[in-house]
């Protein structure tokens, strides 16, 4: 999640597409008074020292269309939602990485200004605040840990800036397989247990 404290994006449909390059990234874009932003996704198998790795990446331009400079923050927010995050227990927030389980979850270039987790869900509420939590390492036994970094950005009148987070897939955690419960022929339900404690690929 990105919040700008320049002015709330509005909650149109934003324009979006791939890449013209060909590559399957998708991007989308929207306006926070005269900031234009533009996010780029893609995923990437990359080698690393334990063997094959994959990561989320995000590039975001950020332009000024207006003719003042513009001074405002942007926020990455890392939250427990869904299969594919599953529960954070135990979260720290190490210059501009925040770590699970002392594994890496998001890193976050160019270094932001400041960064910062709590035990609870919340970190999402406290950036539309324009707030960071105020801890640098949290747990908790329900696996609500969340945590943010911060961008404070100077963005003179018709140029444009560049910030990118870098996310790896199941850090620490084991993948496994589809499991789907064969019960329609067009719509089926993965039985599959997202990060088993025995099995799965690490």
């Amino acid at each position: 999640m990105m919040a700008s404290r320049a002015e709330s994006p509005t909650w149109e449909l934003p324009p979006g597409g791939l890449s013209p390059s060909g590559y399957l990234i998708p991007w989308i874009e929207w306006k926070a008074g005269e900031i234009v932003v533009r996010q780029e996704t893609c995923h990437v198998e990359r080698d690393s020292p334990v063997g094959k790795v994959h990561l989320v990446v995000v590039r975001i331009h950020l332009t000024n269309l207006g003719n003042a400079e513009h001074r405002f923050s942007l926020f990455a927010v890392l939250a427990p939602l869904g299969p594919a995050g599953g529960a954070v227990n135990s979260l720290t927030c190490e210059q501009n990485t925040l770590l699970m389980d002392n594994h890496p979850v998001l890193l976050a270039l160019p270094a932001p200004v400041e960064g910062g987790v709590v035990g609870l869900d919340e970190s999402h509420q406290l950036a539309t605040q324009g707030k960071l939590p105020d801890t640098q390492g949290a747990t908790s036994e329900a696996g609500n840990c969340s945590g943010a970094v911060r961008f404070d950005l100077i963005l003179p009148a018709g140029t444009t800036v560049d910030c990118g987070l870098i996310c790896p897939v199941l850090t620490g955690r084991q993948a496994v397989g589809h499991d789907w419960d064969g019960e329609s022929e067009w719509a089926q339900f993965d039985l599959a247990e997202p990060n088993p404690a025995r099995g799965g690929v690490p």
